[in-house]
């Protein structure tokens, strides 16, 4: 990468080759170098408007449009840059970039612009666009395998799978998506350490695994250890982001205290990081986790997380309140019940049920439930009013397909 820099201030040459070469690197920067990348992208885009367009201008485009709507808030640019990149690949028949340049605008751009659950179709040709070209490359090189992007096909598959679970889709019927997907393409990744951790998740929900690997290590896992190591910076962040969901959900603070610890160091350490698959899920769980946290420890150190959590889903919900609105009203909820405002509190569990409800998010709806289930057992309201939110909770979690949390819940309601 240090040699890139100096590459980077040569005079734009035309040709593919030196395209190509910009998408490897600028690929491998964005996990550990995100400026440097970021003037990759840049300088490819340049290259584009100077000597026209080929195979790597797409991914270049929706690379930009990631930056503005991340960096600048220009989510309408980013918008504009990602429609040019998918209609590129469009027009000009090129399959080889279908998963990487759809994974980049949907999981980049749409997801904080548009309904989650519309981006699933679209992400799905994806990861199905990178099983395929993953099975050519089995076979025999194809012709054009200069210009195919392994990586990207298999994070595509990662993307579409990490996207139906935030979706909250049927977990029963997303264990044999993931078992079938994942299997195809997670030994030719380097985002390995994403596809095992995601498949621990979804059994561990299931009630098909005990989720031991997770919840019950207070320090870092193997890998955790190994992304850490190979400077997988994004694929680090997914993971412990992964297994803090999955502590939250089963109430696992100290174990969703370390991942967030985990994270916080790498950051003061390495710097601020964009990662795309879980960016809205590391605030959402950070901020959850530092309010559980707080309950033990009422330091300003959980508080200052809480806060910045709300200012930042604050900023997503803005764009995207359909995806982010109920996000909110639960850490608002958790920091309400923090101040002791117990009517404010109440009647933000009430906000986030009904709006994770309403827009198709049961399984985030059911956890805002057991939420409001525990602060009105802690305020000593009427066991009526325990019991119903207990119930919902329940329901919800049944229709997720979430075995082993309905017995966890069952187990916390005697």
């Amino acid at each position: 990468l240090g040699g890139c820099r100096q590459f980077l201030r040569r005079p734009p040459q035309q040709g593919q080759i030196q395209m190509h070469t910009f998408g490897k690197v600028g690929t491998y920067a964005f996990r550990t170098d995100q400026k440097l990348s970021s003037l990759i992208f840049f300088r490819m885009a340049i290259l584009t408007l100077r000597h026209g367009i080929c195979r790597e201008s797409p991914a270049a485009f929706a690379a930009v449009g990631i930056i503005f709507v991340h960096f600048q808030g220009q989510h309408k640019l980013g918008d504009l840059l990602g429609r040019l990149a998918v209609s590129l690949v469009e027009r000009h028949g090129w399959e080889d970039q279908v998963a990487k340049v759809n994974f980049l605008v949907c999981r980049g751009i749409l997801a904080f612009n548009k309904d989650l659950h519309t981006i699933l179709l679209p992400l799905k040709k994806a990861a199905e666009s990178g099983i395929s070209f993953s099975e050519e490359r089995d076979l025999g090189s194809p012709a054009n395998s200069l210009f195919l992007d392994f990586e990207a096909a298999a994070m595509s598959v990662n993307g579409y799978i990490i996207a139906s679970l935030q979706c909250g889709r049927d977990l029963q019927l997303l264990r044999l998506t993931a078992k079938s997907m994942l299997g195809k393409v997670k030994g030719h990744s380097m985002n390995l350490g994403i596809a095992r951790t995601l498949e621990t998740v979804i059994l561990t929900l299931v009630g098909e695994q005990n989720g031991n690997d997770l919840l019950g290590n207070l320090g870092m896992t193997d890998i955790e250890r190994t992304l850490l190591d190979a400077q997988q910076r994004n694929a680090f962040h997914s993971v412990l982001t992964l297994r803090m969901s999955l502590a939250i959900i089963f109430r696992k603070y100290d174990v969703a205290a370390v991942a967030l610890s985990l994270m916080t160091q790498d950051i003061a350490i390495r710097g601020p990081l964009l990662h795309i698959l879980v960016k809205v899920d590391s605030v959402f769980y950070s901020g959850l986790t530092a309010a559980a946290m707080s309950s033990k420890d009422p330091s300003e150190k959980w508080m200052n997380i809480v806060r910045k959590s709300v200012a930042q889903m604050e900023g997503y919900a803005e764009h995207a309140a359909m995806n982010y609105q109920h996000k909110l009203c639960l850490l608002n909820a958790e920091m309400e019940r923090l101040g002791g405002h117990i009517n404010a509190a109440a009647k933000m569990y009430d906000e986030s049920i009904r709006l994770a409800s309403t827009h198709g998010f049961g399984h985030e709806a059911a956890l805002a439930a057991e939420c409001a289930a525990i602060f009105h057992r802690n305020m000593k309201s009427s066991e009526a009013t325990v019991t119903n939110y207990f119930s919902r909770s329940r329901e919800l979690y049944v229709m997720w397909g979430a075995t082993a949390k309905v017995s966890d819940l069952i187990h916390n309601m005697i």
